[in-house]
């Protein structure tokens, strides 16, 4: 798995993410854009409020925004230098999946890349005026959420029914899969029924679903025991 973090940068949110994944077995690479407080490549702030302003401010000036499709082909071009790498490490499939600005640099990818079986787009859609950014290969199946009044995604005229991926996989719906929830968080894998629709999703990209012990370690069942030795070490 690789996973592709937002315009904020690699904050409490993409770990929790890149864990989730961590948990239903797979290996997460998670590379690090630049995007960072004060910085002028990402959505500088450390609150939404400070976020939105200098995001509002930088797509005024056209250069700093993933709108810019040489923003996304720069991301692009690093998620797939780690994808070559990949390669020379394992012949396992490779999920490429981003949240927010990071789903936008995972559709902006163009592969045919038998080892690639999947993109995941946590919490954004393709609004008209990002209708140029779009380059991934419908062939190779994509996942979705929207939750319903997202303010990083739902702006301008837009709403959950137009930002949807459906447009782009008419030749064939089957390999588009797209949950919408309730909210207004922009959180990523906040909602229950985007979590469950997103392992199914994933334990259909894969050989075998992940079970308890099948790499011959079940931490759950093993933590207990440890904890119960640190409270008393006889």
């Amino acid at each position: 798995m690789i996973y592709n973090h937002g315009c904020g940068g690699q904050w409490g949110w993409e770990t929790t993410v890149a864990q989730f994944y961590y948990r239903q077995g797979f290996a997460v690479v998670t590379p690090d854009f630049s995007g960072r407080d004060g910085n002028k490549l990402g959505c500088a702030g450390g609150t939404e409020e400070e976020s939105r302003r200098s995001s509002g401010e930088k797509s005024r000036e056209g250069i700093y925004q993933a709108i810019n499709p040489a923003r996304l082909a720069a991301r692009a071009d690093d998620v797939m230098r780690v994808v070559d790498w990949l390669k020379t490490q394992t012949k396992l499939p490779i999920i490429i999946s981003g949240h927010s600005e990071g789903c936008r640099t995972t559709y902006s990818i163009n592969t045919s890349d038998p080892q690639i079986v999947g993109g995941a787009c946590v919490k954004q859609g393709l609004q008209d005026t990002y209708e140029h950014t779009w380059k991934w290969n419908a062939s190779i199946p994509m996942w979705q959420s929207l939750e319903e009044f997202d303010p990083w995604v739902m702006f301008g005229n837009n709403n959950i029914s137009n930002v949807g991926f459906e447009r782009k996989f008419t030749a064939d719906p089957s390999k588009l899969t797209v949950v919408r929830v309730p909210g207004r968080t922009h959180d990523p894998l906040s909602h229950q029924d985007e979590r469950t629709s997103l392992i199914n999703w994933l334990n259909a990209r894969v050989g075998m679903a992940l079970t308890p012990g099948q790499n011959g370690f079940n931490y759950e069942t093993t933590l207990p025991e440890i904890h119960q030795r640190l409270k008393d070490p006889r």
